[in-house]
């Protein structure tokens, strides 16, 4: 071995280390990139949805007051309708479902359940007469207002087939108001 050669191996040295994380027997946390030019950033996971819905008893319920609870019974959001009865929750993840929506002006009060959120997917919770409809058929005592409390004592159980009977169950029961009124009996309630 030549002088120049004993000289560029601590050089080699310090790069073949460098190259396999830095060696010592100590392995690195599980998910940590050792090199981040090799392959595409990690997508960022959301800190935040939104949850978006219109307040309305035929026409819009403008400036409306809309509150989300979640599933212990917290409030999650509070904020108000616009002129179109439109509102929009940006709520922080996690989020603890089922969630129960109200939205209330003057003496109306119209509530929905809400089972899951997803980030990928636009979630939507409309506040109407059908939805409070629900609601009520959802809560053991029948009161749409006592469901985020009944939720959270463990009293109602909301799932998505609960919710898919219910709504199926109303259907059937307003079929013949659908018929005059013409929307189809499989329309979104």
């Amino acid at each position: 071995m030549t002088l120049k050669a004993l000289r560029l191996s601590p050089l080699l040295f310090s790069l073949v280390v460098a190259a396999c994380g830095g060696g010592g027997g100590e392995s690195q946390p599980s998910g940590t990139i050792n090199n981040p030019v090799s392959g595409p950033a990690p997508t960022p996971v959301p800190q935040s949805i939104s949850l978006t819905g219109v307040a309305a008893t035929g026409a819009p319920m403008t400036l409306a007051d809309v509150i989300v609870k979640d599933a212990s019974g917290a409030e999650i959001c509070k904020t108000k309708t616009d002129d179109n009865g439109a509102y929009t929750c940006t709520l922080t993840l996690p989020v603890k479902t089922p969630l129960v929506v109200s939205g209330s002006k003057d003496d109306v009060v119209f509530y929905t359940p809400v089972i899951e959120v997803q980030a990928a997917s636009a979630n939507v919770a409309n506040l109407t007469k059908l939805t409070n409809l629900i609601s009520a058929q959802l809560s053991p005592t029948g009161e749409p207002s006592k469901l985020a409390e009944q939720i959270q004592k463990g009293e109602a159980s909301v799932t998505a087939e609960k919710v898919r009977q219910v709504s199926d169950d109303i259907k059937v029961a307003i079929a013949p108001l659908l018929v005059v009124i013409d929307r189809p009996i499989g329309a979104t309630l």
